[in-house]
This record gives structure tokens, C-alpha cells and sequence, in this order.
């Protein structure tokens, strides 16, 4: 099963989807660490076995990083290969690819393995307004995206009971989203395993990065530990 039929069908609750996607982390750290860029990160490129074991798929457009750490598309044939659902801005205007590309496409699954809907999911019919909504708009949060689902959709999609993934997303896992998802690729996580390691501080109850907050943020953390 891929990535999110996996979560669906096994009715995973949200400490396992999250447990899950820092695998899904570790795998893209470890082929950005062999100078591997996947450039179409996406659920489906994403098999979960019935070990509960993930693997990657279709490195079919993947590319060498350059030694700065690039990967130049513009005088590519192939720089058009993508999926528009899950692609950068960068790549959508077809410049040089970093691995923060790699980033925002994990950005995109992680919201959409929490909200049960893809950012900018309203513009999804037409690739032209996809496009601009990627290049200019700003994503709700994905605990706001959760709350907007008729509660049936909601549950399909969540794989949890009534109401379950709206209480439980919060500011933090809404953060540590969009975060990956910043339009500047220099914003973003550095590395899966910065990403990685943010959802691991939320499952532990610490501080995540993402949030920048100040003292009485991380007093009510250690407070709750």
C-alpha cells in the first residue's frame, strides 16, 4: 500500500503517522546524503510493506546534486517532470533544485497525512491555478484544513473516529507543515532529518524549531513532560 492508503486502511492514529513519516524522513536524509535529489516526492512514490517497513520508489527524475548542493533545470528537456500537487515553487518556475525542493514535497505529504486534504486542495481542478496558488498563496494550517472537511470526509480520509485529528493537530504539527512549505527555499527545514527531528521534540513533548517560541512556550513544555 502506498503512503496514505497504509494510514487509511490501518486506521493509524496520529503518534503512528507520525512515527511512520519520520520514516519516510530517514529514507530521502539517506539518499540526499548519497547526492540523491528525488524531485517527485509524492504518497504514491511511498509503499508501506505489511512489516510496517517504507520504501521509496520511482527515482525515475531523480538527479546527482551538483558539489554546492544543486541541481540546474533550466536548460533541462526534462525540467517539466513533475507533479504539480507536489512540486516547489522552484520547480514549478523551472530553477535550480536544492534539497529544500525535496522538503516542500514532504511538506505537502505531511499535511496531507494529517488533514486528509492537500494544501491549496480548492485550486486542484486546473493546473494553471494550482500553479499561482503554489507561486502566491499562503496554506491554512493543517488543523484549519482538517476542521473545513464535512466530518464524513474527514474520518474516510483520517482513518480515525469523529472529531480525532482535529483535536489532537495543534499549533506545533501546524508549524512544523508550514514551515517545509515556505515559499523561500532558504526558509525551510535544512535537511529531512531537521524536519525529522522537530516531529520527533512533538511526540516527545519537547519544544519543535518550527515554532520559535520563547520562554513561557517552553516552560508549558516542560511543564506537560
Amino acid at each position: 500500500l502506498d503512503l496514505l492508503a497504509h494510514a487509511r486502511d490501518h486506521r493509524l492514529d496520529l503518534e503512528s503517522r507520525l512515527r511512520l513519516f519520520v520514516a519516510v524522513l530517514e529514507a530521502v536524509a539517506y539518499a540526499h546524503s548519497q547526492r540523491v535529489l528525488h524531485r517527485d516526492l509524492k504518497p504514491g512514490n511511498v509503499l508501506v510493506g505489511a512489516d510496517g517497513r517504507t520504501k521509496l520508489l520511482d527515482f525515475g527524475i531523480s538527479k546527482l546534486l551538483e558539489p554546492e548542493g544543486t541541481i540546474d533545470t533550466a536548460t533541462r528537456t526534462e525540467q517539466r517532470a513533475l507533479t504539480p500537487a507536489y512540486a516547489s515553487p522552484e520547480q514549478i518556475r523551472g530553477r535550480a533544485l536544492t534539497v529544500a525542493s525535496d522538503i516542500y514535497s514532504l511538506g505537502v505529504m505531511l499535511y496531507e497525512l494529517l488533514a486528509g486534504v492537500r494544501p491549496f486542495a480548492d485550486a486542484a481542478g486546473n493546473r494553471s491555478d494550482l500553479e499561482r496558488a503554489v507561486l502566491d498563496d499562503e496554506p491554512a494550517p493543517p488543523s484549519t484544513a482538517a476542521r473545513r472537511q464535512a466530518p464524513s470526509a474527514r474520518d474516510a480520509d483520517a482513518g480515525a473516529s469523529p472529531g480525532q485529528a482535529r483535536l489532537r493537530l495543534g499549533r506545533d504539527l501546524d508549524a512544523i507543515c508550514l514551515k517545509a512549505l515556505r515559499k523561500e527555499p532558504e526558509r525551510r527545514y535544512g535537511s529531512a532529518l531537521e524536519m525529522a527531528r522537530d516531529i520527533t521534540s512533538f511526540l516527545e513533548g519537547r519544544p519543535v524549531s518550527a515554532r520559535q517560541g520563547g520562554l513561557s512556550y517552553r516552560f508549558a513544555k516542560l511543564a506537560r513532560r
